[in-house]
């Protein structure tokens, strides 16, 4: 980094060397969750276990899970070695993907974290009654009918 810790004026690394910094012992970026935050979103949260000062950004992956899938993962670029989370939009819903995370450092590429499967929320038109009824103290109460969101998988 140059003097005032800027990124920018400091000269570019021997990609080699990057090259072995982010391959050489395993990846560098370890995925510590994704989660489904609506029917068509995910959040992916990561951490970088070391060599932060040879990232320059990070490729989000995803792509659905499922066995006949030949998808290719969609990959977005980010940039900036301080981003830790990311929103995926545009999922279907009720969906199970697969999420990792890769660094990299101008055209050089780490290796991809653990990969993480999460499913989508249901997208809400789907619902279903339940009657419900219960017993508090021996005495049978009549809860009624109950809209409850969800559906069956």
């Amino acid at each position: 980094m140059g003097p005032s810790g800027d990124r920018t004026t400091s000269p570019p690394l021997d990609l080699l060397y990057v090259r072995n910094k982010l391959t050489g012992s395993g990846p560098v970026v370890q995925l510590i969750s994704a989660v489904a935050t609506s029917s068509t979103t995910v959040r992916v949260v990561w951490n970088v276990r070391r060599q932060r000062r040879y990232i320059d950004g990070y490729h989000v992956r995803w792509r659905p899970a499922a066995a006949d899938a030949e998808d290719g993962f969609v990959d977005v670029a980010i940039e900036g070695a301080d981003v830790t989370e990311f929103e995926v939009g545009g999922l279907r819903p009720y969906t199970t993907y697969e999420v990792n995370v890769r660094p990299w450092y101008r055209s050089v590429v780490g290796l991809e974290s653990k990969t993480l499967q999460v499913r989508t929320r249901e997208d809400g038109k789907h619902r279903f009654f339940v009657d419900i009824s219960c017993f508090i103290y021996g005495v049978a109460q009549w809860l009624g009918r109950r809209s409850l969101a969800g559906g069956f998988p």
